[in-house]
């Protein structure tokens, strides 16, 4: 998806209001390289954003939206219906978790530069959770 450069707000870490958010980055899988490890490649938008994430399973219950988030920009925004946990010890080791949810493209949030919220290495960020 191609972001709407003039929707762009620089958030802070209120700008959420009291919505519960969980953010995940998608730095490895968004341009996946065509020789990047198999956990990476992901055939879609949802596929990218919906699994495999080392979360807290009782904060990820509690989020209301999942943003999918791409060099600091939103650029997809789910709401989960349920959670699971996943283990695949091709793709990687320990327990994951991955979600059913339905796409909001009309949300808000899509096209806000969120860069100031998800600074570090973390790819997992909770906002009210």
């Amino acid at each position: 998806m191609e972001t709407n450069k003039k929707n762009v707000v620089h958030a802070s870490a209120d700008c959420f209001g009291g919505t519960r958010v969980l953010v995940v980055k998608l730095d490895k899988t968004y341009q996946c390289a065509p020789d990047a490890p198999e956990v990476y490649k992901r055939p879609d938008m949802y596929e990218k954003v919906r699994k495999y994430w080392r979360v807290s399973a009782k904060r990820v219950e509690r989020a209301m939206y999942v943003l999918g988030v791409f060099k600091g920009v939103v650029v997809a925004v789910y709401k989960p219906k349920r959670w699971y946990p996943v283990e695949d010890a091709k793709l990687f080791s320990g327990v994951r978790y991955a979600f059913e949810g339905d796409p909001v493209n009309d949300s808000a949030f899509l096209g806000w530069d969120i860069s100031p919220l998800v600074k570090g290495q973390s790819p997992v960020r909770y906002f009210n959770c």
